[in-house]
């Protein structure tokens, strides 16, 4: 009997996944042996130079399903009302090989980017038990996701936040601007630091952050751009996404390869999630991830498996 094909909307997401179970799912599908190492490049195109509009397809595979996410990414569409990443996510049966349900494509690349971070940083925040003070750049979609994931994997700990960006969004109490001496001592102080603008170039530096710092960059998701210094990369601890695929598309990485850095020292998000590898409290940990194929994948077979759909 062929299972009938259906939509899952972004409400409907919201139902079925939090950010919880999300950051659960990317830990097991590691756990039970996936390496981001294997996973399948995007495919990438520019569809307007002008309005810096791309196209992006993420296909990715596993034992059990298969799927791809199709995606437009538009900087320029709040301006215009609309929002930045739109598309849709199709996931398909290993076993039968047809498809068996859609996803907003934009809803899930707002859940699950957020939980890779917090699958990366849980066995870190989880060792302490004191207030956690957060500093999250940017104020816009995946900077409020952070907010909610961390709210609802370490609550806890009783997070507190401050919202740094160049504009004020005007509805966020907890907002300073970049630059400022408020900003500053937020970041200072902030034992989480959440990278998440689109910026062309760095606006941090090691010396800027508590030297046990835990600091995601995912804003820069492409090899040009960047929001961490050469100096950060290069002194700090450094966790990979997808090891080389990272090193090559991340631009905090990529571009501190360019300018000479030795980023040796650097391990994956599975050497972190397996323990086949630690890192220390003494010095600041960076988590560069780019978004990888295998995050909506992982986070969509967890529904099928849910929805009891093979």
């Amino acid at each position: 009997m062929t299972q009938d094909f259906f939509h899952i909307g972004a409400e409907k997401l919201r139902e079925l996944m939090n950010p919880k179970s999300a950051a659960d799912a990317l830990r097991q599908t590691i756990l039970d042996g996936f390496d981001p190492a294997d996973d399948f490049d995007k495919t990438r195109a520019v569809v307007d130079k002008e309005d810096n509009a791309k196209f992006l397809l993420l296909p990715a595979i596993n034992p059990d399903y298969f799927g791809a996410k199709l995606i437009t990414v538009a900087h320029i569409n709040p301006s215009r009302g609309r929002d930045t990443v739109q598309g849709t996510y199709v996931l398909f049966s290993n076993t039968t090989y047809g498809p068996l349900f859609s996803i907003d494509g934009a809803e899930l690349t707002n859940l699950r980017t957020p939980a890779v971070t917090m699958a990366a940083f849980k066995d870190f925040i989880e060792a302490r038990d004191e207030d956690l003070k957060v500093a999250i750049f940017g104020s816009g979609v995946q900077a409020r996701a952070h907010k909610e994931a961390i709210d609802d994997n370490f609550g806890q700990r009783n997070p507190s936040y401050t919202f740094i960006s160049r504009n004020n969004p005007g509805d966020l109490d907890n907002w300073v601007e970049i630059g400022s001496e408020e900003a500053k001592k937020a970041t200072k102080e902030a034992e989480v630091v959440v990278c998440s603008t689109s910026a062309h170039e760095a606006y941090l530096d090691i010396d800027e952050v508590r030297s046990d710092a835990l600091v995601v960059a995912l804003g820069a998701g492409n090899p040009n751009d960047r929001e961490l210094t050469t100096n950060f990369m290069e002194k700090a601890q450094i966790i990979l996404e997808g090891g080389d695929v990272t090193l090559q598309y991340g631009g905090d990485a990529a571009r501190a390869l360019q300018e000479g850095a030795d980023l040796s020292h650097a391990v994956t998000l599975r050497d972190i999630i397996t323990g086949d590898k630690s890192l220390h409290r003494e010095s600041p940990i960076v988590f560069k991830t780019t978004g990888m194929p295998w995050l909506d994948l992982a986070v969509a077979g967890r529904i099928a498996t849910q929805l009891g759909i093979k």
